[in-house]
């Protein structure tokens, strides 16, 4: 008995007729030397089934087969199995006696597989070596050729014949690869250009001892185009965009589309780091005017991260790395749209990325706690309310300041959950205070933008003050930092929820940054803080003593609670006295306390009344 070669086909199909027929075309091109096996396993058996198979091919929606991993020594089996297959059985049948006759391929036949070859099995292949891939056709028909089939069958001829179908493959096949690397939206280079690209410009720049700079770019706002106006005004404005930054670079330079609003600029041959800053600063110049679309005015910013080689790394992924770290410090920026890279950065991003990772779970390992900050009515001294501020104390970290654990949890979506515990948190408290027959007066706590981002926040407000029986007026949201959301749709739907439920609502830094006197107009305002920088200012600065006396005199005005925080000494409480402030707090009075340490002060207070 003759050995026979076994070769495994997996066929992935669901399509029972289909199998049949490729079974039979399996037995039919069988020899005494050759033989192919057929598997048609479960699905979830195909990763496991396709890596013991010489081939693998599979069926699509018009019930052709793909050819998804090819052997020479299967290939021509596989050819006819893909010119046969959708054949009527009438035309099919004829064909296999025209092509197969007796366990043998004729000369005619394998002409044929050598044009369905290159059509089929090699459309998608780069054709850069002709005579090695026809090579591999002769190659593959070994053990399965007749020995009375012709010797006439050469490299050379095979390529004469077919000279323009291979040609014509070829072009198709460098259409392809172009195609592949093109932007279809701005027909500029696209990721996997770019990768490509960096890579050949990076080996470049070493062999000659050039500078490269990478510039990572992120259109800001662009969302809130696709918002507003719809997808098809952002992909004009991404278009425009494109084409202000192409107007900004040299011949040599490179931009790609990285996807949505994130571009990549590849400064070649550069004099110094400060050539691409000079570069970056034209680009946020450029962008910065405003786009006429479909005759609407279109504003939006741009934030850009430089690395430089090999100045800040010498492989890709570190340039790539440090330039987006650098790009969404720029994002972050009010007044720098470009920024450097730097190993400083590169350490601070990786302690910021291990503290998303441990305030994850912060919550569920009961790492959160609150401390209470009095807050008195002057002269008088008396307790008025408190100051609601979280505190995070991990095990591996100790105790991280909220100055730096607020703006991650913002960035990480964390503020969601963790503003929700607050809430809770502090409602509970009030409840048992109340309970204990205390009374803590009004209790304010920081409300975050992001939660104003929530479409549900005024539901979740109502029902927390629901389960814990308290009144409107056991609590006040601060609000600060609204410049960012001010135009936003669902912020504005949220505020007026909060409005229309009768929360009331404290300008948390008044006169600093971005609190403005509007949202005394659209919010129920009930009490304004005059910010700490210039309470230290009180008996020091005249300029600092002649705003907190304008701040408290508009309060007034307007029938609004001042409150002034950071009063540290008897000084400046002596002058907010004199400009009669209605409340201050700060170190002079207490530090901030904890549960148990504010309901003894709350006791304390409530036994001198009586």
């Amino acid at each position: 008995m003759t050995n026979r070669t076994t070769h495994r086909l997996l066929l992935v199909t669901e399509d029972s007729a289909l199998k049949a027929k490729v079974e039979a075309l399996c037995s039919s091109v069988s020899t005494d030397q050759y033989h192919i096996e057929i598997h048609n396993p479960p699905l979830n058996q195909l990763s496991c089934e396709s890596r013991l198979c010489d081939a693998v091919l599979i069926a699509d929606d018009k019930k052709e087969l793909l050819l998804e991993k090819n052997l020479p020594s299967v290939e021509c089996a596989i050819i006819y199995l893909q010119q046969h297959i959708n054949g009527d059985n009438s035309v099919l049948d004829k064909r296999i006696e025209e092509t197969i006759d007796m366990n043998k391929i004729t000369k005619t036949g394998f002409l044929r597989a050598v044009t369905s070859a290159i059509e089929k099995c090699y459309i998608k292949k780069e054709l850069n070596d002709q005579k090695k891939i026809l090579s591999q056709l002769i190659h593959s028909t070994k053990g399965v050729l007749d020995s009375s089939t012709p010797n006439d069958i050469s490299t050379e001829n095979l390529i004469e014949q077919n000279r323009h179908l291979i040609e014509t493959v070829q072009k198709q096949n460098e259409e392809l690869k172009t195609l592949s690397r093109i932007d279809a939206l701005t027909k500029i280079n696209n990721r996997l250009s770019f990768e490509e690209n960096l890579a050949r410009m990076i080996s470049h720049a070493k062999r000659h001892k050039h500078i490269l700079a990478l510039l990572m770019i992120d259109l800001d706002k662009f969302k809130n185009v696709n918002d507003t106006y719809g997808h098809q005004m952002g992909d004009l404005l991404l278009q425009a965009a494109t084409q202000r930054l192409q107007e900004v670079l040299r011949k040599d330079d490179f931009i790609a589309r990285l996807g949505g609003d994130e571009f990549a600029i590849i400064l070649n041959e550069i004099e110094s780091a400060h050539a691409a800053g000079i570069v970056s600063w034209k680009i946020t110049q450029a962008i910065s005017k405003s786009f006429i679309i479909n005759r609407t005015e279109i504003n939006i910013d741009i934030s850009v991260g430089i690395a430089c080689y090999p100045l800040i790394g010498e492989a890709a992924e570190d340039l790539i790395k440090h330039a987006d770290i650098a790009m969404y410090q720029a994002k972050k920026s009010r007044t720098q749209k470009y920024t450097f890279a730097s190993l400083d950065a590169q350490q601070d991003y990786l302690k910021k990325i291990k503290l998303a990772k441990e305030l994850k779970d912060a919550i569920q390992r009961n790492e959160l706690h609150m401390v209470y900050q009095p807050i008195y009515e002057i002269p008088s001294r008396r307790l008025h309310g408190f100051e609601a501020l979280i505190r995070w104390e991990n095990k591996h970290l100790g105790k991280v300041s909220p100055a730096e654990f607020i703006p991650i949890a913002e960035d990480s979506g964390l503020i969601h959950p963790i503003s929700n515990w607050v809430l809770d948190s502090v409602c509970k408290q009030i409840s048992l205070w109340q309970q204990s027959q205390l009374q803590s007066g009004r209790i304010s706590m920081n409300l975050s933008p992001a939660q104003l981002l929530e479409e549900n926040l005024s539901e979740t407000i109502k029902n927390t003050l629901e389960k814990y029986h308290l009144s409107l007026d056991s609590i006040e949201f601060e609000l600060t930092e609204m410049a960012a959301i001010q135009e936003n749709e669902v912020a504005n739907t949220t505020m007026k929820n909060l409005r229309e439920l009768g929360v009331s609502h404290a300008l948390d830094n008044f006169g600093t940054g971005y609190s403005s006197m509007q949202y005394l107009k659209y919010l129920p305002v009930t009490t304004i803080k005059i910010a700490q920088s210039f309470t230290r200012g009180l008996g020091v600065h005249k300029t600092d003593e002649k705003i907190i006396a304008s701040i408290i005199a508009l309060g007034r005005k307007m029938g609004l609670r001042v409150v002034a925080e950071g009063v540290e000494t008897e000084k400046q409480l002596t002058l907010l006295i004199k400009e009669q402030c209605d409340y201050a707090q700060g170190f002079l009075f207490s530090k901030p306390l904890s549960v148990e340490q504010a309901g003894e002060l709350i006791r304390h207070k409530n036994t001198e009344k009586k």
